[in-house]
C-alpha cells in the first residue's frame, strides 16, 4: 500500500504542476497574440493584456492552492528530536534557518488537526533525551485531545526514556524498533558539591538566604546536602515519578503498586518491553509508517505538522473573535534591555519590555486579557517587582492577567505571576521558591596565593560592601541582612495579597522551598492545572467572553522583521519594545552577563538547582 500511495501522490503533483505550468504558458500565448493582434491599437491592446494578466494570475493562485491544500487521509507527523522552545528564536542566525514551530504552535496545529476532517491521525516521533516536566505535559494533553476528537495517534521510536515514554503513553498506540529499550526505570538528579575544590583554590563564598530552603548556593557553600535540601528535591522526584506513574497506570491498566515494582526492575529491552504490554509491536521505522497508512485507509498521505500549519485553515468560530494578548515571558529576570546573544538566541527576560508589552496591551481596546506564559528560574527581585507593578495596573484597568506557568516558574517566575487572576501550571512545573538568597565570592586569598596583592581606598562606611577581596564587616552585614529581609517580606506580602492568603500561610508554604505544581496547586500557590490551553479558557470566562466563542491570540510584542534585527530600533518613548538591540551590542551581550554575575548580586532571587537538573530523561 505505501508504494501505491507514493505513486499516487507523485502522479498528483505531476499533474498539479503541469497545470500550472499550462496555465502560465496559455497566458504568455495570449499575451503575445493579442500583441501581435491589435499592435495598431496600443491602448486597447493593453487593457487586453491587463485583464489576460490579472486572469492569468488568479488561476495560477488557485492552481498554487490545489497544490497546497490539506489532502484528504493526512497523517500529521510530528518529530521530537527535542521539545519546542517556549519563545521564537531571534537570533541573527534564525535569518538564514527554516522557521521553528514554538511549543504554542504546536499545540495550536494539533488543535487544529484534531477538528480537521481531512486528518486520519498523527504519527509522534519523540526521540528527544531528556526534557521539561511540564513542556511534555503539555504535548501529552495536545495529544489526548487529538485521540478525543476520534483521531488515532501513534507513538514510534528506535528507544524511549522517561520522559519520551511518558509522552507516548497518551498515544493509542506505542511502537518500538526490535532492537531498542524503553528506559522506564524513574528519576535521579545528582547535584555536585564545590566547597571543598573553592576552598583549595583559596575561594570562599558569603551567602546568606531567607529560608532554610532557599538552597541556590549550598553546592558552593556546602560539601554534601543540608536536611532541607535533600527533603525538597526529594519531594520533587517523587512528585514528578507519580505523575510518570500515574500515565503509565491508565496506559496498562496496571496498578499503582505493579507499576512502581516494573519500574524498579528497568530499564527494559525491546522484547522484554512487548512481554510487558509497554509497547504494542517492534517494528522498524518504514513497518511503522505502513502502519499508520493502514489504519488512515487508501490514498493516505504523511504531512510535517510545520506543512500542515502553513496549509490548515483557522479553525471555524461563531461571530467576531475575542482578542487575547499573549506575552511571553522567559529566562532569567534582569531590569534592562541587554539584547539577545547572536548565536544562541537566548534572551533574558527583561523587566521593561515585558513591562511595556502589558501596558501596550491594556492600552489596546481589542484585548479582552492577557495570558502571560511564564517560564523562568528567577533573577533580579527588582526586576521582578517592576513586572508585578505592571500586572497590577492591568488588573486595574479591568484587563485580566492569566499566567499559564512552563516548565519553571520559581522565585522571580513566582514573583510577577503572584498578582494575576488566575495561575494555571502543569503538574510537574517547577514553581514556588518564595524566597531570597544573595552573596558575593571572596577572592582575596587566591588573589594572594597567585601573588596579586588587593588593597581598598573606599569613601564611606559601606562604600566597598561588595568587594570581592574580603568577608562583609558588621556594618555591611547589617545592611546585606536588611536588604534580604525586605525583599522576603515584601515577596510573601505580594503573594499573600494576589492569592488571598494569610501571613503565615504564605510563610508555611514558601522559605523558599520549591514545589511541583502539583502540590502548588494543593498549598494554594496555583488556581488550576493545565497548560496553556486551560490558560485560554480561563481567560475567557474571567473576561466574560462565552465559552464557545471563538478566540484571536495576539502576540505583545510583534515578531521584529529579519531587517529589524539588525539595526538599531527608533524608540519614540519609554514604552517602545525593541526585541533586538543593534548588532554591536548584541555581540557584547555575553560579556555584560559575565560583568553582571562577577558584580552585585543584591537583586538576586534564585530557585536551588539550575534548570537543566530538572529535566526528564
Amino acid at each position: 500500500m505505501a508504494k501505491t500511495n507514493k505513486t499516487a501522490d507523485g502522479f498528483r503533483r505531476l499533474l498539479q504542476g503541469t497545470t500550472l505550468l499550462g496555465l502560465y504558458a496559455a497566458l504568455f500565448l495570449g499575451i503575445v497574440a493579442f500583441a501581435g493582434r491589435l499592435s495598431d491599437h496600443p491602448l486597447t491592446a493593453a487593457k487586453i493584456i491587463g485583464v489576460i494578466v490579472v486572469v492569468g494570475v488568479v488561476l495560477g493562485g488557485v492552481a498554487a492552492r490545489f497544490a497546497r491544500r490539506v489532502p484528504k487521509a493526512t497523517i500529521v507527523e510530528v518529530n521530537l528530536a527535542t521539545l519546542p522552545a517556549e519563545a521564537e528564536d531571534t537570533s541573527l542566525t534564525s535569518i538564514l534557518n527554516p522557521k521553528k514551530l514554538t511549543m504554542r504552535d504546536t499545540i495550536e496545529a494539533l488543535t487544529k488537526a484534531g477538528a480537521d476532517k481531512r486528518v486520519a491521525g498523527v504519527i509522534v516521533y519523540p526521540t528527544f533525551l531528556s526534557g521539561g516536566m511540564a513542556q511534555i505535559q503539555e504535548l501529552r494533553d495536545a495529544l489526548a485531545g487529538v485521540r478525543a476528537a476520534g483521531k488515532f495517534v501513534t507513538s514510534y521510536s528506535e528507544a524511549y526514556t522517561n520522559g519520551s515514554y511518558y509522552l507516548a503513553t497518551a498515544c493509542d498506540e506505542i511502537l518500538l524498533q526490535p532492537v531498542g529499550d524503553i528506559g522506564l526505570q524513574g528519576l535521579a538528579v545528582a547535584p555536585n558539591f564545590y566547597k571543598a575544590m573553592l576552598d583549595k583554590a583559596g575561594i570562599e563564598i558569603q551567602s546568606e538566604g531567607r529560608w532554610e530552603y532557599k538552597s541556590a548556593a549550598d553546592q558552593i557553600t556546602r560539601t554534601r546536602m543540608s536536611k532541607p535540601f535533600r527533603d525538597s528535591h526529594q519531594r520533587i522526584l517523587d512528585s514528578q515519578l507519580g505523575q510518570i506513574i500515574a500515565g503509565v497506570v491508565a496506559r496498562t491498566g496496571r496498578t499503582d503498586k505493579d507499576v512502581r515494582k516494573l519500574i524498579d526492575r528497568g530499564p527494559f529491552l525491546a522484547e522484554e518491553a512487548e512481554k510487558e504490554g509497554l509497547v504494542d509491536a517492534l517494528l522498524y521505522r518504514d513497518q511503522a509508517i505502513e502502519r499508520v497508512k493502514e489504519r488512515a485507509g487508501k490514498k493516505s498521505v504523511l504531512l510535517d505538522i510545520g506543512a500542515y500549519t502553513k496549509r490548515a485553515k483557522r479553525a471555524p468560530g461563531k461571530g467576531r473573535p475575542a482578542v487575547l494578548a499573549v506575552i511571553t515571558a522567559t529566562g532569567g529576570i534582569v531590569s534592562r534591555k541587554q539584547g539577545v546573544d547572536p548565536i544562541s538566541g537566548r534572551n533574558p527576560m527583561e523587566a521593561d519590555k515585558v513591562s511595556a508589552a502589558i501596558r501596550k496591551a491594556v492600552k489596546d481596546k481589542r484585548v479582552k486579557a492577557i495570558v502571560l506564559r511564564v517560564d523562568s528560574p528567577g533573577g533580579s527581585a527588582i526586576a521582578s517587582e517592576t513586572i508585578w507593578r505592571e500586572t497590577v495596573l492591568a488588573k486595574d484597568e479591568k484587563k485580566p492577567v492569566i499566567v499559564s506557568m512552563g516548565d519553571v516558574a520559581a522565585s522571580g517566575g513566582y514573583y510577577i505571576s503572584a498578582a494575576a487572576d488566575r495561575i494555571v501550571a502543569h503538574p510537574g512545573t517547577i514553581t514556588g521558591s518564595i524566597g531570597v538568597i544573595s552573596g558575593k565570592p571572596i577572592v582575596g586569598k587566591a588573589k594572594r596565593k597567585l601573588g596579586v596583592h588587593p588593597e581598598e581606598l573606599k569613601t564611606a562606611a559601606n562604600s566597598a560592601l561588595y568587594s570581592p577581596n574580603r568577608p562583609f564587616n558588621d556594618s555591611e552585614l547589617e545592611r546585606f541582612r536588611a536588604g534580604l529581609d525586605q525583599v522576603y517580606d515584601t515577596f510573601t506580602s505580594r503573594v499573600a495579597t494576589g492569592r488571598g492568603l494569610t501571613p503565615e500561610h504564605v510563610h508555611a508554604v514558601a522559605r523558599g522551598r520549591v514545589w511541583t505544581g502539583e502540590d502548588a496547586h494543593e498549598n494554594g500557590l496555583v488556581d488550576a492545572l493545565g497548560g496553556f490551553s486551560t490558560a485560554v479558557t480561563l481567560a475567557k470566562q474571567v473576561a466574560g467572553v462565552k465559552p464557545d466563542a471563538p478566540v484571536k491570540l495576539v502576540p505583545f510584542p510583534k515578531k521584529p522583521s529579519a531587517l529589524a534585527r539588525l539595526r538599531t530600533p527608533k524608540r519614540e518613548s519609554s514604552d517602545d519594545i525593541a526585541a533586538l538591540t543593534s548588532l554591536l551590542a548584541a555581540v557584547a551581550q555575553p560579556l555584560r552577563r559575565l560583568a553582571a554575575e562577577l558584580g552585585s548580586g543584591r537583586e538576586s532571587l534564585h530557585c536551588g538547582l539550575t534548570e537543566d537538573d530538572w529535566l526528564i530523561r
